[in-house]
């Protein structure tokens, strides 16, 4: 299960994706709703590869209850990545995706360094 926070392309600079008033008026970002798609393959006992895609649907946002024109936003990411086990306690993921929306980012780079602490 993954959570997701977006701000919708209209949102002020300082604001966070939260109904909130402030002094430019009622801002409400707008819903999402979305689904995911993917697959992992192993490889060998140590590494793995993942393809996945990522698609979201984002209602327009709205300030004093009329809507922000051009916020409502469609995003797809088409993703690939690697994963390898070095030890018991020590592995590395890398990832790649690519937006295949107007609205999507251009690439994204994922890299995570997970570690357990040993008792």
């Amino acid at each position: 299960m993954t959570g997701i926070t977006t701000a919708p392309a209209a949102a002020e600079p300082n604001s966070l994706n939260l109904a909130t008033d402030e002094a430019f008026g009622r801002f409400d970002p707008g819903d999402s709703i979305g689904f995911s798609l993917g697959m992992a393959i192993a490889l060998n006992l140590n590494s793995s590869l993942s393809f996945a895609y990522d698609h979201q649907f984002t209602r327009r946002s709205s300030v004093n209850s009329r809507p922000v024109p051009g916020s409502y936003l469609t995003t797809g990411v088409l993703s690939a990545g690697s994963s390898y086990v070095f030890s018991d306690s020590v592995s590395m993921d890398v990832s790649i995706g690519v937006g295949v929306t107007v609205d999507s980012p251009d690439v994204q780079l994922g890299f995570s360094l997970p570690f357990r602490m040993r008792q």
